[in-house]
């Protein structure tokens, strides 16, 4: 079987086009979370469906909603070659179209928003670091099978939390992520996030 546009990948920053800059805006408001598990990874679904936000690709886009987040140890993608201590993926999909917003996570200080996510209750916009510039290419699901045609938005600066924090959301999932695969003739474009307070 052919898979020509895999995720994750190590994103070249000196490379990203900035002639072309995606706008997406993300809507996160404060949710009730469920544990889901999986053979793969650790997460938790919005209580009622749909109540964790959603995000929108471009200007008059339909929105996509979040229909989870879940978490990888180490990182999927790397980062000038760097891998990081994690990365959490929030997915989002309408129909037949999906994309992930990934957040690469650092050990440092405590973060009060990972607290209330793993409390259940919390919005995902707490987690998002000040500096929302990010970069988006095509690629697929990191679980399988490993469906194509996903549209990533990984945010370049990194996400603050303990080792203990990022354990719990780990859960018993340790060292799952992926391996990296080539760009290939694929193109990384810069994006700037823009995060919205509304429902």
């Amino acid at each position: 079987m052919n898979y020509p546009q895999q995720s994750p990948i190590d994103i070249d920053s000196s490379t990203i086009r900035t002639s072309e800059v995606w706008h997406p805006s993300c809507s996160y408001p404060d949710a009730r979370w469920q544990e889901r598990d999986s053979p793969f990874n650790a997460g938790m679904v919005p209580v009622p469906a749909g109540s964790g936000g959603h995000l929108r690709i471009g200007d008059g886009s339909e929105p996509l909603a979040v229909v989870e987040f879940h978490t990888h140890a180490p990182s999927e993608h790397l980062w000038d070659g760097v891998q990081g201590a994690g990365e959490l993926h929030i997915v989002h999909v309408d129909g037949d179209r999906t994309s992930v917003l990934a957040l690469r996570l650092a050990i440092g200080r405590r973060n009060a928003a990972v607290d209330r996510l793993l409390e259940r209750q919390g919005a995902l916009s707490a987690l998002l670091p000040p500096g929302r510039t990010a970069c988006t290419y095509l690629g697929s699901r990191t679980t399988p099978p490993f469906g194509q045609e996903v549209r990533w938005f990984v945010v370049d600066e990194a996400v603050e939390v303990t080792d203990a924090q990022l354990r719990a959301l780990v859960g018993e999932h340790a060292e799952n992520a992926r391996r990296v695969f080539d760009l290939g003739d694929r193109v990384v474009d810069a994006a700037a996030l823009e995060v919205d307070g509304g429902p």
